[in-house]
């Protein structure tokens, strides 16, 4: 005999819940607050915009243990909302630092050819 699944049931509230749902809050949070360091920070004196700046990066950066966390608890609790919100939480971060590298690097190398091609001209 099988049991009728209420559409209403309720989330369990464990540690590996609030963490799965920090996640993805972690990873949200710290796009809202790049946008907003990126509206102000040419207002702010230049040691007090570099602090601010990681206050986005470390938002993003605790997702990944925080998704860590949500995926251990996948053998209590099931794959239900733990798999994707802690494989997101972990590999979402990850893959944004390595693009950004690569870019960093390419916008790096352009700015060095650049700055070459202006002192030829002079």
């Amino acid at each position: 005999m099988e049991i009728a699944r209420n559409e209403t049931e309720v989330e369990p509230d464990s540690l590996f819940h609030r963490a799965a749902s920090f996640a993805i809050y972690a990873i949200i949070a710290s796009f809202i607050l790049q946008f907003v360091y990126g509206q102000i920070w040419l207002r702010l004196s230049p040691e007090v915009a570099r602090l601010l700046g990681f206050i986005p990066t470390i938002a993003i950066i605790s997702a990944i243990p925080a998704g860590f966390i949500a995926l251990c608890g996948i053998p209590r609790y099931g794959r239900r909302k733990l798999l994707w919100k802690g494989l997101i939480g972990m590999i979402f971060p990850i893959v944004l630092f390595i693009f950004v590298m690569f870019y960093s690097a390419h916008l790096r190398a352009r700015i060095i050819e650049e700055t070459q091609k202006i002192e030829q001209k002079k």
